[in-house]
């Protein structure tokens, strides 16, 4: 669950645009005639690995052009669905039509397309009326602060070392050749390192001065840096 982010979505009922936002052009608009229960039961029904279609008001390419473009032609191509994970859906608030909601997903997840998604289900179409991100991977709202705020004084308190970018990934010491071969670009296969490690997965490499070496990959070839930050 490295590259999940964090979003506060509302969600209004019985609209549906062609961009599946407030900023497109009114498709449908249909009365709201369901329960508040109902509107929980289905927005809980997308927690968890699901296929979701993109939008076509998207960055997407297909054929080398970008989704959006060729939507704003009045060409409309059909998606692959792709799959998708909703870690969690927050429910703060129903005021109908409007659904504030506070979803926890996977990188690459279309607020827009669940929006879309949960109207169709429910029957009445919806369309999502705002979005703000809280929060990616280790990085939240709350722990941010406005550019303007910044001084002298608390410079210290919000810049962050490069590291904790990566503090999701496994930490790894090595010291001595080991140091100097992974510096070098040599993948290490060594049993001392790499016997507890996960094929396929990523790790961030210290020295035994606990300095960040940079961000290593391991796979049947061994244990690489990919990239150095020293």
């Amino acid at each position: 669950m490295e590259d999940f982010k964090i979003y506060e979505a509302q969600v209004k009922l019985g609209v549906v645009t062609d961009t599946y936002d407030r900023e497109g052009k009114v498709l449908e608009e249909n009365n709201v005639n369901v329960s508040e229960e109902k509107v929980v039961e289905v927005i809980n029904s997308f927690i968890g690995e699901i296929q979701q279609v993109p939008p076509m008001y998207s960055a997407l390419k297909h054929n080398g052009k970008k989704l959006y473009e060729l939507a704003r032609q009045g060409i409309e191509i059909e998606r692959a669905p792709r799959k998708v994970t909703i870690y969690n859906i927050e429910i703060i608030n129903i005021d109908m039509p409007i659904v504030k909601i506070l979803v926890k997903c996977s990188k690459g997840t279309y607020i827009r397309s669940l929006c879309y998604d949960i109207g169709k289900s429910l029957g009445c179409g919806a369309m999502m009326w705002s979005l703000e991100r809280y929060g990616t991977g280790s990085f939240l709202k709350e722990d941010s602060i406005n550019i303007d705020d910044l001084t002298e004084d608390n410079l210290k308190d919000y810049v962050l070392p490069i590291e904790s970018t990566f503090k999701n990934y496994e930490k790894i010491v090595v010291d001595g050749k080991f140091e100097k071969l992974i510096v070098n670009g040599v993948a290490i296969k060594d049993s001392r390192i790499v016997k507890e490690l996960v094929d396929s997965s990523y790790y961030t490499i210290f020295n035994k001065e606990n300095v960040f070496i940079g961000i290593a990959y391991y796979s049947d070839i061994g244990l690489k840096l990919l990239k150095v930050f020293v």
